[in-house]
């Protein structure tokens, strides 16, 4: 008796439908002899139509118990199943659709999947409240389901960007454990690190090119010189010599073993 995660394939689309069963090979005439009486799902309805002899049945993945659901999961993302085969649900015990987030019917190993597919990554929408609305299995499945382009979910879950469409989306590894004042916590550690990273010392120079002074930001020299910020930033980018007489360049950094 082998317990895993199966594939019913059809061999004249290939359409797939993905399971999971503590034992994988009697579940193959458990379904054959239900697509004979139900016609309830897509899987069984599509075996009755091209016939059950043009279905092909074999084993994606064998593993423990407790890990059925988060390996079905991860195969009906990968595969995609859900969009593109006879799967009703993301799986894991019957998910249909996108559900909401819930910690106690999560299994907490839910994230850890395969490095094969580097996309597969589950993400987590909270609103500004930080109250946790829905999870997906990856970005792709998240963009799909808000109508966001992919790439605006993964910058607002890596704290590039505060919100997205009025959500904060955030990577499920990086919260499953945590609660919803630590979550709170983390992500204010998170835009502050990014804004840390990407603000730039600048040095006011002379005509010679001799640093005169040197600010943290663009905002303290505009503030203490009564400059224009953007001006500024043109100068030190190469778009304009000077701004009212004053020059400046980004500073170097000097990296010490």
């Amino acid at each position: 008796m082998s317990c895993g995660i199966y594939c019913i394939e059809n061999k004249i689309n290939h359409k797939k439908y993905v399971g999971q069963s503590i034992d994988i090979k009697s579940r193959w005439t458990q379904h054959r002899h239900t697509s004979s009486l139900v016609r309830d799902t897509f899987l069984y309805r599509a075996m009755d139509k091209y016939g059950v002899e043009n279905f092909d049945f074999y084993i994606l993945e064998e593993c423990q118990p407790d890990e059925l659901d988060i390996k079905e999961i991860y195969w009906i993302a990968t595969l995609d199943t859900y969009n593109y085969g006879y799967n009703m649900t993301l799986g894991g015990s019957g998910l249909a659709g996108y559900k909401a987030y819930n910690r106690n019917c999560i299994p907490k190993n839910f994230g850890m999947l395969s490095n094969n597919i580097d996309e597969t990554v589950p993400i987590i929408k909270l609103d500004t409240d930080y109250e946790v609305l829905e999870y997906y299995v990856s970005v792709q499945d998240c963009a799909r389901a808000n109508g966001i382009a992919s790439t605006n979910i993964s910058k607002t879950a890596s704290g590039k960007n505060n919100t997205c469409h009025g959500y904060i989306f955030m990577y499920f590894n990086d919260i499953k454990d945590m609660t919803t004042d630590e979550i709170i916590s983390y992500r204010l550690h998170q835009r502050k690190n990014y804004k840390d990273s990407t603000i730039k010392s600048i040095d006011r120079i002379s005509s010679s090119g001799e640093i005169i002074n040197n600010y943290e930001s663009i905002s303290q020299a505009a503030k203490e010189l009564n400059l224009d910020p953007s001006s500024i930033s043109k100068v030190c980018k190469g778009k304009l010599k000077q701004t009212h007489g004053y020059k400046f360049r980004y500073a170097v950094v000097n990296n010490k073993e």
